[in-house]
């Protein structure tokens, strides 16, 4: 896998970026048995942060997967 640098995106985010290990370890699966763990997690502030994220992923050609419940 590519290493991604999000500091282009940090730099034009309002919301909250996290990509250390414990933070995506915890989003790593839901009610499912799934696991993967995830590049980054996201807190998105507002609706223009939605549209710099799927940019950003469109981009460097990474999936997005919304996460609507669960402890934030």
């Amino acid at each position: 896998m590519n290493t991604i640098s999000f500091s282009e995106l940090t730099n034009i985010f309002d919301g909250t970026l996290h990509t250390d290990i414990l933070t995506r370890s915890l989003y790593a699966t839901d009610a499912s048995v799934y696991r993967k763990i995830p590049i980054a997690v996201a807190y998105p502030k507002n609706k223009e942060d939605i549209r710099k994220l799927i940019l950003f992923a469109n981009t460097h050609k990474i999936g997005l997967i919304p996460r609507t419940a669960g402890p934030r």
